[in-house]
C-alpha cells in the first residue's frame, strides 16, 4: 500500500455547518444518522448535486474520521459537517493538538490502520491543523 501524507493543511473555509459534540463511539452512530436524515432532506427538495454514492462515501469518512479522534484523540471530540459548492467538509477537533493523524499500513489485516486510507481515496483534499487547545483533522468530499 502506498504512503499517504496526512500533512498540516489549511482548514477550507465554511459556514454553512452542523455541529455535534462526541462523548462515545455511540454518539458516532446517532451522528451518522442524522447527517443521513439532512442529506436526505436536501435531495427532497432537489438538491442534484447530493448523490446517494458521494454521500455513502462522506458518511464513510466522517464515521472514520470521528472514531479515530475518540479513540486516539483527547475529549472533547467535536464534529462539524459543512455544504460547500460541490464539497462537503468533515472536520472533526479533539484535544490532542500535539498527535497528528497517522496512517499504519503495517497493521495486520483487520487490526485497523487503514481508515485515512480510504479517506484519501475518497477525498480531493485532507489534512489537519493543530490549535493551541485542539486540533481539526479534515477531509473535502466531493457531493456528485
Amino acid at each position: 500500500m502506498s504512503s499517504v501524507a496526512w500533512g498540516q493543511s489549511a482548514l477550507p473555509h465554511a459556514h454553512d455547518c452542523w455541529q455535534r459534540v462526541l462523548g462515545t463511539l455511540r454518539d458516532v452512530g446517532r451522528a451518522r444518522s442524522e447527517v443521513r436524515r439532512r442529506l436526505a432532506d436536501a435531495a427532497a427538495f432537489g438538491d442534484p448535486a447530493d448523490h446517494e454514492e458521494a454521500a455513502e462515501r462522506m458518511v464513510l469518512g466522517l464515521d472514520e474520521l470521528t472514531s479515530n479522534g475518540l479513540r486516539h484523540g483527547r475529549q472533547p471530540v467535536g464534529l462539524r459537517v459543512c455544504t460547500l459548492p460541490g464539497h462537503w467538509l468533515v472536520d472533526v477537533t479533539d484535544a490532542a493538538s500535539d498527535m497528528p493523524p497517522s496512517p499504519s499500513p503495517g497493521r495486520p489485516a483487520g487490526q485497523g490502520g487503514y481508515g485515512l486510507f480510504m479517506i484519501a481515496a475518497y477525498a480531493t483534499a485532507y489534512g489537519w491543523v493543530p490549535e493551541e487547545h485542539c486540533k481539526h483533522v479534515w477531509a473535502l468530499f466531493p457531493r456528485g
